[in-house]
């Protein structure tokens, strides 16, 4: 049976019990920044010697991601602002009340706009330290899956989907919507 899988899934110390097979792999420096190395070592296998290639793998990192606020309650907002760096400030500050509402301030969160993060993705939103994601605006990375005003679990996270900021403080019934969503988020 092939092993080289298993440096990948298991990171512990694992202990053999007699007739069990297990090839003594070291971990990943995941902080480091070398490229990727194979390399050959020998495992000794139920008295047998084999070799095994071992990859000392490197997850690549995206660019720095452009994001305003601290995300000290680990709170991530997207929008798509493409005439702003970041968010339209009569939105902003419809935004800022909107989180007021829960307890939380503009300064707390991480405001990320898409148009200056081209490259960021669904994938890139779930690896974000956030337990809770906003998205406001059309649909542009998530799921086709996600309504809005409906909040969905994923990998530990709470995602709500929502329509533009303007468009929410425009109409008392999408801010009822939205209300009622955050009241079950927060």
């Amino acid at each position: 049976m092939e092993n080289n899988f298993l440096p990948h899934f298991i990171n512990e110390t694992v202990y053999s019990i007699k007739g069990d097979v297990t090839p003594n792999v070291e971990k990943p420096d995941m902080n480091s920044e070398t490229p990727p190395v194979e390399s050959n070592k020998k495992v000794e296998i139920a008295d047998q010697k084999q070799e095994v290639a071992v990859s000392k793998e490197v997850v690549p990192q995206k660019a720095d991601l452009k994001f305003k606020g601290s995300n000290q309650r680990k709170v991530l907002i997207i929008v798509d602002y493409a005439d702003h760096e970041y968010i339209a400030p009569e939105d902003e500050e419809f935004l800022s009340k909107v989180l007021q509402a829960v307890n939380i301030s503009m300064t707390e969160v991480a405001l990320l706009n898409l148009v200056s993060n081209s490259d960021f993705d669904y994938a890139d939103a779930l690896k974000f330290e956030a337990a809770h994601i906003l998205y406001f605006g059309k649909n542009k990375i998530l799921p086709s899956q996600f309504t809005n005003y409906s909040i969905q679990s994923v990998s530990n996270r709470q995602v709500l989907l929502s329509p533009s900021l303007a468009q929410i403080a425009a109409a008392t019934s999408e801010k009822k919507l939205l209300w009622g969503a955050l009241k079950q988020m927060f």
